[in-house]
This record gives structure tokens, sequence and C-alpha cells, in this order.
């Protein structure tokens, strides 16, 4: 176990020719004064320079460490070496620790880089690969028929693209999303074929979407390796893009649950010229204090920076345990990747449906008291955003309100409860709730109008915020209290307990079918140049060099 880790060490960025650092151009990108970029340009303007790459593959090599590869997009330089290699090298003991039975690496001391690498290194992870990620799918007892409301109808995920009204071509369902791709997050699991015929033909769906895995780190996607629990979460993901995006491709990046991998996975979709996704979905996330503490924060924003440059728009879903993100943390505690403020976070709503699509009534997940309830509140490690400047939150059950001291989250909600799910190598179906629906569903409905529009939307919190409730149906009542005493109150416009709202698709789609917001050349799927301005920098892999 000690013998053959995988490490991954993180080169600085070069700066923009504009004297921009990706940072700066990535918030400039988001307040729409700056272009996305193409590959190239991304690569030409943001990757690592290549002699500090080699600097630290001829350091990596002249220690006795295998170089795996290098990436200039990525900025990364993988290596393979051994724990007294790397105690060594880095001043830490590597020790083994034993976790649900599965033995991992981890260290307890601060990691030194060492002198001749660290002027041109950021970061430096994989030596702790403890798996700290938890998916945000959680199965729970289905609804008894019996108890239900004949005038209602209990919506599947098909049925959610019309209660949300997203919008498409005059033409066959099963044909919309034809030149979409959405990418999405696993770090553990798989799916099988019978996993996905099962889902879409209850969603009345009957040709499965185009679905291809891009293995990061030695993930691969393996539906009989789930030491995580990803099976469901994987196929609640796809079901919920799918049935967004019937016609179009559904990326898996499939990676380990560890810091690094998580890392590397979002950064293997920001450069992915093969697929070229437009959104990316994430559903699984721990505490952002615990990112905090490992230094992790600022090496991941990177990695979402570099998709906002590109056009592609992160969604992350913000926890299934109300203030407390995820089950047994703290209260007050958030979910992060949503936390951050180049991701778009996904709440939770319990929705009423008439039968002819209608919303009935809706308000925030957990305001029944219940065990779950939607993630939302305000964190502590991130300044408040531009876009929510002014917003203040609304406790529960006080009524105490305050001005938002930090980024507030979410930023919208969709229906959480409900979802039938077909996963496993026995196929089995279980009824789940989770905002780990919400952030696919919603990356469906972006990528839809991506498609609509001609234009990658980026991050749309901006545009959204400044049309206030206008696109989106405003949840003026509850709250996401759930299991605990405490929580947030919805009230009128954006709050901690719903965000904005749910989104009425054909709103947010007139918004940018009207050119308002940051809206560049066009890079959606399809759409792209197939050849462009070539630059002197250029990607370059290295394999066991």
């Amino acid at each position: 176990m000690l013998d053959n880790i995988l490490a991954s060490i993180y080169v600085r960025r070069d700066s923009h020719e504009n004297g921009m650092t990706l940072q700066e151009y990535a918030d400039a990108v988001i307040a729409g004064t700056q272009p996305v970029l193409e590959h190239d340009q991304f690569v030409y303007q943001f990757g690592a320079i290549q002699d500090e790459i080699d600097l630290v593959i001829n350091w990596a090599q002249a220690n006795g460490l295998t170089v795996v590869e290098s990436h200039q997009g990525m900025a990364v330089v993988k290596v393979i070496g051994s724990a007294d290699q790397y105690n060594s090298l880095f001043g830490i003991t590597l020790c083994e620790e034993t976790i649900d039975n599965r033995t991992y690496v981890t260290h307890f001391e601060s990691l030194t880089v060492p002198s001749e690498i660290n002027d041109v290194v950021q970061s430096v992870l994989g030596l702790d690969n403890t798996p700290y990620f938890v998916p945000s799918a959680i199965e729970v007892e289905a609804i008894d028929p019996n108890q239900l409301d004949p005038n209602l109808i209990t919506p599947t995920t098909q049925d959610l693209t019309r209660v949300y009204k997203f919008p498409g071509t005059p033409r066959d369902y099963q044909k919309q999303g034809k030149s979409c791709v959405v990418g999405f997050i696993s770090l553990s699991g798989g799916y099988t074929t019978n996993n996905l015929t099962s889902a879409f033909t209850y969603n009345k769906i009957y040709t499965n979407p185009e679905i291809v895995t891009v293995q990061v780190d030695g993930g691969g996607g393996d539906v009989n390796n789930d030491p995580s629990g990803g099976n469901p979460e994987n196929m609640l993901d796809i079901i919920c893009i799918g049935c967004g995006i019937p016609a179009g491709k559904i990326v898996m990046y499939s990676a380990p649950n560890s810091f690094s991998s998580f890392v590397n996975a979002v950064s293997a979709c920001a450069n992915d010229t093969t697929n070229r996704p437009s959104v990316l979905s994430i559903s699984w996330g721990t505490y952002d204090t615990t990112f905090a503490s490992y230094g992790v924060l600022t090496t991941m924003d990177t990695a979402f920076q570099s998709c906002l440059v590109k056009g592609i728009t992160p969604v992350a879903a913000s926890g299934d345990f109300g203030v407390r993100a995820i089950n047994g943390g703290g209260t007050y505690t958030l979910n992060h990747p949503s936390t951050s403020p180049y991701v778009l976070a996904a709440g939770g709503s319990v929705v009423s449906v008439n039968n002819d699509y209608s919303i009935a009534s809706e308000q925030p997940w957990g305001t029944a008291g219940g065990s779950y309830a939607a993630g939302g509140g305000v964190s502590t490690i991130y300044p408040v955003p531009s876009w929510q400047t002014g917003l203040t939150s609304k406790l529960y059950p006080s009524g105490t309100v305050s001005a938002l001291t930090g980024r507030g989250t979410p930023d919208f909600s969709m229906m959480a409860t409900g979802y039938v799910v077909y996963y496993g190598p026995s196929n089995s179906s279980g009824n789940f709730v989770g905002t780990s629906a919400t952030a696919p569903l919603m990356a469906g409905l972006i990528a839809r109008i991506n498609e609509l529009t001609g234009v990658r939307m980026g991050l749309p919190m901006p545009v959204w915020y400044a049309q206030g409730t206008n696109a989106f149906n405003d949840l003026t009542t509850g709250d996401n209290h759930g299991g605990n005493t405490v929580g947030y109150q919805a009230n009128a416009g954006w709050d901690c307990a719903s965000g904005l709202g749910t989104p009425i698709g054909t709103e947010i789609y007139k918004i940018y079918k009207k050119g308002s917001g940051s809206i560049f050349p066009k890079l959606n799927e399809n759409r792209r140049p197939s050849s462009g301005q070539v630059y002197p920098r250029r990607v370059t892999i290295y394999t066991n060099r």
C-alpha cells in the first residue's frame, strides 16, 4: 500500500498577456468584460510554462520518482513513488488508515515543498487519499400511492422538463439536445446497460442517451467496485441529465474519491477537447471548512476558473441535511464545492404538480421537518460576491434577518424528492431524494439553452441575480430546517432556503436570446471551429518519461 503512490504536483499558471491572472480573467468573464477562450488560447494564456513543468519533471526523475503524466492545460505533473521517497522529499510521515475495511494513505504533518521547485509549485495533492467526499443521493421509502391526491401527478424526471418549462425546438421530445454535451463527476462505482434501459424506459425515453467515460487517475467507472456508494448517484445524475437532453451526450469523469482526483476530474473536464462539454454537474462534496483546512480551496477554485474561462458552467449540489450540509456535521456548515463563487449552487424544493404540469404549490425542501433538507447558508470562507451585494438571510425559527457576511447558497432550487433510480449490478430500483438530482437537472436545462442560443452561458449568477426572480418561481414561504432545530426561512426574492427559486426555463432562455449578459463566440458542441490560430506553446503529455 505504501508503494506506487500517485501524487499530483500542481505547477503555477502563466498570466495572460494583458497581465491578468487566471482568477482575474475568470472574474472578468463572469462580469462580461472579457471573452471566453478556445482551448488553444486558454493553454497559451493560462497554461503552465513548459520550462517550469520541465523543472518539476527533471527534479522528480532525479529523485527517483516516475513521471506518468504532464499537462500544460491542467498545469500538473503526476508522479508515482514510495512512502519512503515522499517522506524524505516532503518532510512527512505517510501511514495507512483503514475506513470501512478499506486501507488508505494519509499523513498528519504539513507538507513542505522542496526549495528546488518551491517557486513554481502551487500545491501537492494525493499523499492523503482518504475518501472525504459523499454523494448527495439518499434512498427513502416510496410514497404510498393510496395517499396521493388524484388531482395531482407524481412527476417523473421527464415530467419535470415540462414543470420547469425547458425550452426546445419544435420537434420530437426525444430529439431534444442533439448537439448538447454535459459532463458529471463520479468518485465511485459505475452503471450498467440494464440500469440505463430500465431508467429511461420508466421515463418513457426508449433510446438511451450516448454516455462515455473519461478515466481520471485510474478511476474506471466499475459498477462492481463501489466503496463510496456511487452507483445510485451515477444513475441519478445520468437520468436527470438525460431527461434534459435525451438526444445529447453525457460524459462521466470517473476518478477515485480523494482531494487530488476530484481536482483532476474537474480539470479533465476543462481540458476535454474530445467531448467539449458546456456544463459540468457535481453531486459530491464535503464541508468547505475541510477543504480550507487541507489547503485545497485555491487548487480546486483554479480548476473551476479553468472551466469558466472556456464557457463551461459548473453546477454543484448544496447538500441534503439543511444547515449541517452533511449528516453529522456541525450546525451551519456548508457543502463544498457548492459554496465556491465559481460554481452555481443547487438547492432543493418540494413541489405538487397539477395534471397539466403546472405547479400547484412549492416550498423549500425541509419545511415539513423530516430527516432531510436542502443545504443552504452563509459561507465563512468566501466573501460576499458582487451579485449578492445587499442581500440578507433570515433564520428559522427566530426570524432574525442579517446582511450577508459571505457567499450565500443556494442560487436556485428544483424538485429534490421522488426520483426513481435503477442502479448496481443487480439493477435494483429505489426512490431517491437529494440536491444531487437538482444539479444535473439544471445542467440539462443550461445545456438546452446553450444549444438554442448558440452560445455558452458560463457562470449565470450575475445575470440571474440582476433579473431578480423574473425568470424563477419565487418560493416565499417555508424553510430548510428539516431534521435540525434551526435553518433558514424563505422570503420574497433570494433567500438561503431556496435561492432565487425554481427555474422557468422559457423565461431564462429569453434572457439569453435577447443577448443579456456576457455573450461571446459560439462555443457549443458542433459549432466550434475545427481550426484556429496556432500558438507556439502547446499541450504536452509525457508518459513514463
